[in-house]
């Protein structure tokens, strides 16, 4: 079909960094009376831009829109970068709107320079509190057919791939222990009697302090040892790693692992700590072990809705049996149903919704008993 906006598009930014023109003006301009200041012709183009769209949304779950606050918006300074931003540190991202919180545009001298441009300035961006779509985006920014220019609309249909979140096993390890051990930095810190001691409970300088921190890929257990000589033993999955701390200031950790400098920058949100490197981004979370507990006992029958919608059906009533994958609620929001499946067999405990309803997101929708649960309580 044929599209004609009266408006500027999205991506407008792009033809003003290649032109040095400034297109918002020129229709003040013309909305004034005036004429176009300049015609085609006398336009010059010069250099190659890229336009990105950091959204607030999970490729890795269908897209989904991911509200909440952002706790932190750090965009590097790049000569050949713009950003045009909709949020700030602290600003709430709403499920009631489009989840774009930025438009980023990166200028080089061709096509292939602005891409890695591109990629570098996103991998250097912070952001926290919120799932975005920049793995996304460096995923496009470093497929072979999108740097070539052999694409088209399919793109991400032909290579699904590309939306799901890669983990590196060693990366994460690694970001992992720097999560632990500035940790442990803390507590040194507070230590008036000697310092070179564990952090935890333990007195025996042979056994390693441990911390136990929830990743994306499940529980990293990191054992820590500080020697006697101001190094520390990490010991996490099968590896064991010698690390001196070059760097300490609260928010910025540079380590020595094995011989090789890095710097990690750390953020606490509560019982959170979000590691940034440039290898990438890793989100913790330190549980105690009533936590732990807890959640052992309370299962996955508790059922809340991803999206902000409409309840359209609930096929299920208090008390039916239900089997794994059995339909429970269908919410429908943004013109698309939601389907929200058991995710064990068991029995409706509670069904707190009814159609019509409107949902927010995160509400409570149905409680299911599980068979497991059932027979524990028994």
């Amino acid at each position: 079909f044929l599209e004609m906006n009266t408006r500027l598009q999205v991506e407008h930014p792009v033809t003003e960094q290649v032109t040095g023109e400034d297109l918002v003006e020129w229709q003040f301009v013309v909305a004034s009376g005036g004429r176009l200041p300049r015609s085609q012709e006398e336009i010059p183009l010069d250099g190659h831009s890229v336009e990105v769209r950091l959204y607030a949304e999970d490729p890795a779950n269908d897209y989904l829109p991911s509200p909440g606050t952002v706790h932190l918006l750090e965009a590097p300074e790049e000569p050949q970068a713009r950003w045009e931003l909709g949020v700030r540190s602290g600003s709430p991202v709403s499920s009631r709107y489009d989840p774009m919180i930025a438009k980023i545009i990166v200028d080089g001298r061709s096509r292939l320079e602005a891409i890695d441009r591109m990629s570098m300035v996103l991998g250097r961006l912070r952001v926290h509190g919120v799932a975005t779509n920049r793995d996304l985006l460096r995923a496009i920014l470093a497929d072979g057919d999108f740097r070539t220019g052999q694409l088209s609309t399919a793109l991400l249909d032909d290579n699904p791939s590309l939306a799901e979140r890669t983990v590196d096993d060693k990366a994460e390890n690694l970001h992992a222990v720097a999560a632990a051990l500035h940790t442990a930095l803390r507590l040194q810190e507070r230590k008036t009697i000697q310092p070179f001691t564990g952090f935890g409970w333990r007195n025996v300088r042979s056994q390693a302090d441990i911390v136990e921190i929830e990743g994306e890929r499940g529980t990293h257990t990191v054992g820590l040892r500080l020697e006697r000589d101001g190094r520390w033993t990490a010991e996490v999955g099968e590896s064991t790693l010698e690390i001196r701390v070059l760097g300490d200031s609260g928010s910025r950790l540079v380590l020595d692992a094995d011989g090789l400098r890095q710097v990690f920058q750390v953020a606490e949100y509560g019982h959170e700590v979000v590691v940034d490197s440039a290898r990438g981004s890793y989100r913790f979370t330190e549980k105690t072990p009533l936590e732990y507990a807890s959640d052992a006992a309370e299962g996955g029958g508790a059922v809340t809705a991803t999206v902000p919608g409409a309840v359209v059906a609930t096929p299920v009533s208090v008390g039916d049996r239900v089997e794994t994958g059995d339909t429970l609620v269908v919410l429908e929001a943004m013109k698309m149903e939601h389907r929200y499946t058991a995710e064990e067999a068991g029995v409706v405990d509670k069904l707190l919704v009814a159609v019509g309803d409107t949902v927010d997101y995160q509400q409570l929708l149905v409680v299911v008993t599980g068979d497991a649960q059932s027979e524990a309580a028994s």
